[in-house]
């Protein structure tokens, strides 16, 4: 005997997808000199894209009690390791 089918659980809270956004402009063209792609409106305006400012940095560490193996002693937390990243778009 087989065993039935099962709907994952998931699939009750899953909804339609949201219409896309509009794009800001309307064309696009690269200029290999600079390196940069250019953004045009549909009057064929350059369309000023902004900064995105995303560029940041931060440290992770794993933070431990020193001192007894049960951590029952009242000893200060200290820093076990840590890693200095760093994100940019």
């Amino acid at each position: 005997m087989e065993s039935p089918t099962i709907r994952p659980w998931g699939l009750s809270r899953m909804t339609e997808r949201l219409p896309p956004a509009p794009l800001p402009y309307a064309t696009t063209s690269f200029d290999p000199t600079s390196q940069l792609t250019l953004f045009y409106d549909a009057q064929g305006a350059i369309v000023d894209m902004g900064k995105d400012g995303t560029s940041r940095s931060f440290v992770t560490a794993t933070v431990s009690k020193g001192g007894g193996q049960d951590g029952s002693s009242g000893a200060s937390q200290v820093a076990d390791d840590s890693n200095n990243d760093s994100a940019s778009d």
